[in-house]
């Protein structure tokens, strides 16, 4: 059991974040999680301004769009950007479908199946919204194929 000191209430340890605070002694974070997330609201609207200029300043250098990118793939597919670079490396730097070749990461999109999460591979942006708009439903994407095919009439 913790006191919170904004709060002042007595809470079970996993009621605070953990912390790698080497002056802690419990591991965890000096205010509770209700009390850590309103004083983050209150901060980030207060500083709403600054916050917003600070990471439009930090996306401006190559080292900001890096870490920017990284944090956007392991947040929304569990991958870092070096397993990014890796996958483009194992596709020969070309698309999984067209087989184009990426002149850019921004040209780069992970394929991933929307039931699973699981990735597929890395596709151009026309293919991936091939496959977005088809619904990734073979049958659909196969009667498109055939449907380009010249009629025999």
């Amino acid at each position: 059991m913790k006191r919170c000191p904004d709060c002042g209430e007595t809470k079970p340890l996993n009621a605070f974040y953990s912390s790698q605070s080497h002056t802690s002694t419990t591991k965890t974070s000096a205010h509770c999680r209700e009390c850590s997330r309103r004083r983050n609201r209150e901060y980030r609207a207060r500083n709403a301004e600054a916050i917003t200029a600070r990471r439009r300043a930090a996306r401006q250098t190559p080292e900001g769009l890096r870490k920017s990118r990284d944090r956007d793939l392991r947040r929304h597919y569990g991958i870092s950007l070096v397993d990014l670079e890796r996958m483009i490396h194992a596709q020969e730097n070309r698309c999984g479908i067209c087989s184009d070749e990426f002149t850019s990461h921004k040209q780069t999109h992970v394929d991933h199946c929307h039931r699973t999460g699981s990735i597929r591979g890395i596709l151009c942006a026309t293919c991936n919204l091939m496959l977005g708009h088809a619904k990734d439903d073979q049958q659909r994407l196969l009667a498109a194929a055939q449907y380009l095919e010249p009629p025999s009439w």
